[in-house]
């Protein structure tokens, strides 16, 4: 139908006008071929396809210059990405085709956001490890903040669990004594946090477990003791005490005489003669040499039933030691009979001296075989010693009942009538320091 043989987009026209973004029918240029403005659709859905941005290709419209358009330089076609602290910058076309690569950076010290770096920490969460949150920032740890490991704290040093100006290493010293954390300093005396000081017990004087605060482990005190105190025998050895520097003392053992040993000490008082140091004896509470004494008794009166009773006594030291005689003691064992009634003693004659004799009535509870009653005859201080060897002289005394009532003696535990001249009787009996020494008392 056309005089020049094509006919396209419904017009003759001048030549062929099939490719994409070109049209003979546009308005002022209708029979000639001319290119589609840009930004245009092509003539055909078919041609200049959107091929999206991702693949910088065709964006589905026309280029004004007969193509079609590519999408832009500077389209993004990769989003930016942001993962763990690494950031990935958005990807752009460059306007031919080609989505261009780009290069991920570090976030730290902070960590990623939803797409991006952070600027900002509330929680240390919000920053790239080994970097905590302080006031907001993003950084390593300051000096004395608790740490795990050298690579979070800015001084290069994590020591005993917080960040140290230096490093601390040796025995007894710590980055993280209170008062001074973050410094290195010695371990108090008396502490030991890092468990470097074994306690080597108190017998060896050594380490005692803690620190001396010299930077050094500490030893057991002066005047600990190391070796408790023992006594065996009679041999006292005292307790053996370090010296403070790690040596345990020497001691020298002494006698406990004339008392034997107690549990670990020596005796100071005694109760029998197990307690005294042979040939020592326990005379009352104290030991002492046995004391080698005796009484004689002697009976001046015949007749074994009268109104006055009167022994007369002597003491015989037979030892070599001097004994004082106020220690001593004589009891002559008596029934009162009836009438019973107050009693008065008499001292008529001693050697030594009424003045240092004392008498005294002693009633019986309960009472014993043959005596209810016991005649004491002691010495005042005034007495003096009773030399070894010696004897106290006689001692004349009796006693009598107020109303001068009979007495039987006959059947008296102490009374004997053969005693017509002084001799050993062990029915009178003696007492050193209340102990009894001679004689036998009645049952």
């Amino acid at each position: 139908m056309c005089a020049s043989g094509y006919c396209e987009q419904g017009v003759c026209c001048n030549t062929g006008c099939s490719a994409a973004c070109q049209s003979c029918n546009l308005a002022g240029s209708i029979g000639t071929c001319t290119p589609l403005a840009a930004g245009t659709a092509p003539t055909s859905a078919s041609q200049c396809t959107d091929m999206g941005a991702a693949s910088c290709g065709t964006d589905g419209k026309c280029n004004g210059a007969g193509a079609c358009r590519l999408y832009a330089a500077g389209t993004t076609c990769v989003a930016a990405a942001c993962s763990g602290s690494t950031f990935t910058p958005a990807r752009t076309c460059n306007g031919t085709g080609t989505c261009q690569t780009t290069t991920s950076s570090s976030c730290a010290p902070y960590a990623c956001g939803s797409a991006s770096c952070r600027t900002t920490c509330t929680t240390s969460t919000d920053c790239s490890a080994p970097n905590t949150c302080n006031n907001g920032s993003c950084g390593l740890k300051p000096i004395s903040a608790a740490c795990s490991g050298a690579a979070e704290c800015n001084s290069g040093f994590c020591e005993q669990g917080v960040c140290c100006v230096t490093a601390c290493t040796g025995t007894c010293r710590s980055c993280a004594v209170a008062g001074t954390v973050g410094a290195c300093t010695n371990v108090p005396s008396g502490m030991d946090p890092l468990s470097q000081c074994p306690d080597q017990g108190a017998a060896t004087c050594g380490t005692d477990g803690t620190c001396d605060g010299a930077g050094g482990c500490r030893v057991y005190g002066a005047g600990t003791t190391c070796v408790a105190a023992a006594c065996t025998g009679s041999t006292f050895t005292p307790a053996r005490t370090c010296d403070g520097t790690g040596t345990c003392l020497t001691v020298t053992s002494s006698s406990c005489s004339p008392f034997a040993c107690g549990t670990g000490v020596c005796r100071t008082t005694c109760t029998s003669n197990t307690d005294c140091l042979s040939p020592n004896v326990c005379l009352g509470s104290v030991c002492a040499p046995a004391p080698n004494l005796k009484v004689q008794y002697y009976r001046p009166d015949p007749n074994a039933t009268d109104n006055a009773v009167k022994p007369h006594f002597k003491i015989f030291n037979t030892g070599t030691n001097s004994v004082a005689l106020s220690q001593l003691t004589i009891r002559y064992w008596y029934t009162i009979d009836t009438p019973v009634d107050a009693e008065t003693a008499v001292c008529d004659y001693a050697v030594l001296g009424c003045n240092n004799i004392t008498l005294s009535n002693v009633t019986l509870s309960p009472v014993r075989t043959n005596a209810d009653r016991y005649f004491q005859v002691g010495f005042a201080p005034g007495a003096g010693n009773l030399v070894g060897g010696g004897n106290t002289g006689e001692i004349q005394v009796w006693f009598h009942k107020n109303g001068w009532g009979l007495y039987s003696e006959s059947a008296d535990y102490s009374y004997d009538a053969t005693k017509t001249t002084y001799g050993d009787w062990i029915r009178a009996t003696l007492y050193q320091n209340g102990t009894l020494v001679w004689g036998t008392e009645p049952q």
